[in-house]
């Protein structure tokens, strides 16, 4: 029992891990080609659908192609960089196709098979970076008209990622893997940080937060399940856990398969983008609309400001009057104060004099109020002396 009991559990994990593309090739193959061939009609119905710039899309092409490619200003800046990743799309989607056969058709030789599904990866990854690229440029065109000099700058840097990138996946094990997950942030962030720049006109804000929606969900859907998954496959303890993460890798790594119906849904919103002579006019429109809301409110300034001046005008005689009054009240102080001090200056001396006289008329007083008392005393003992002198004799 033990024995049957190990082998039917040692059978199913064997299932587990055999089960979805791993175990099913033509479940791969199918999923792959189907996915392939249904982002490829999302961009020709993009095309279809926004024939309003195919013009200005082709002159573009036609321009590049010729190496004419500092003549190009703005949104046939944009047009030159869609044109490259429909370039990498293409790749992909010949290279998937293949692929999807010949797991089908089980005639996958070692070599093919392995450089199928190199060619493969690497031009997924790149599609997503320069997805990503173009979302932030196209941004950064909505704020102000794109350069040639920020394009190249832009590309050579795509450049060097994928002349580091190809040798490094074809020798190196772990290493690409990390490097490229530092590229695939550092572009996700250039588009966080363009977007929080304002646009030039507010109709396209809207369409500023499609294709940063679109990018974004392509990086987090296409991209990041999987380098997560690489990185557990990289950290397994032991074959158990190494077969498991495996074969989880290899489901999400097919049924991730997204990014060219993310690139159409990109083209779409490319061909929505307004032209230079657009974004004039909608600006004309812009500042029409404000100046109609704004004049009401003007009328309503230069009525209060009249007013304003009205009062000033009604006020200014009365306040002219109450100058004259007070310059009048301050000639009558000034012609006032002399006759004042000259009134003041007898009776300062008047009052001086009766400050002098009133000591000299006290004393006089008292004088006059003690001699006839000195004498009536003088006169009682003159009177007392003779009595006296009366009695003794």
């Amino acid at each position: 029992m033990e024995n049957s009991s190990i082998s039917l559990e040692s059978i199913q994990e064997a299932a587990m891990l055999r089960s979805g593309v791993v175990g099913n090739p033509y479940l791969a193959g199918g999923y792959l080609i189907g996915s392939s061939l249904l982002g490829f009609l999302i961009i020709i119905g993009a095309f279809l659908y926004n024939q309003r710039n195919l013009s200005l899309f082709k002159r573009s092409c036609i321009i590049s192609f010729t190496c004419q490619e500092n003549s190009l200003m703005g949104l046939q800046l944009v047009y030159s960089c869609l044109l490259t990743l429909l370039t990498m799309d293409a790749l992909n989607l010949i290279v998937a196709i293949i692929l999807g056969a010949t797991l089908v058709a089980l005639s996958c030789d070692v070599i093919n098979c392995v450089l199928a599904e190199n060619i493969w990866f690497l031009s997924r990854w790149f599609g997503v970076i320069i997805h990503l690229v173009n979302a932030s440029l196209s941004i950064y065109n909505l704020h102000q008209p794109l350069s040639v000099a920020r394009v190249r700058i832009a590309y050579s840097l795509v450049s060097v990622v994928i002349i580091i990138m190809v040798p490094l996946f074809l020798y190196v094990y772990n290493v690409p893997t990390f490097t490229l997950a530092a590229f695939m942030f550092l572009f996700a962030l250039s588009i966080i940080v363009a977007s929080r720049r304002p646009t030039l006109s507010p109709s396209t804000s809207t369409l500023k937060k499609l294709i940063m929606v679109v990018a974004m969900c392509n990086f987090l859907v296409v991209y990041v399940p999987t380098f997560i998954l690489q990185c557990l496959v990289y950290t397994a303890a032991n074959v158990t856990d190494l077969a498991n993460y495996q074969n989880i890798y290899f489901n999400v790594l097919y049924f991730t398969n997204l990014h060219l119906i993310f690139d159409g849904l990109q083209c779409a919103l490319f061909l929505k983008l307004p032209s230079g002579e657009e974004q004039q006019q909608q600006q004309q429109q812009l500042q029409e609309w404000r100046q109609q809301q704004w004049e009401p409110q003007q009328q309503q300034q230069w009525r209060q400001q009249e007013q304003q001046q009205w009062r000033q005008q009604q006020w200014q005689p009365q306040q002219q009057q109450q100058w004259r009054q007070q310059e009048q009240q301050q000639w009558r102080q000034q012609q006032w104060q002399p006759q004042q001090q000259q009134q003041w200056q007898p009776q300062q001396q008047q009052q001086w004099r009766q400050q002098q006289w009133q000591p000299q008329q006290q004393q006089q007083w008292r004088q006059q109020q003690w001699q006839p008392q000195q004498q009536q005393k003088l006169g009682f003992q003159n009177a007392g002396f003779t009595g006296s002198t009366n009695v003794y004799q």
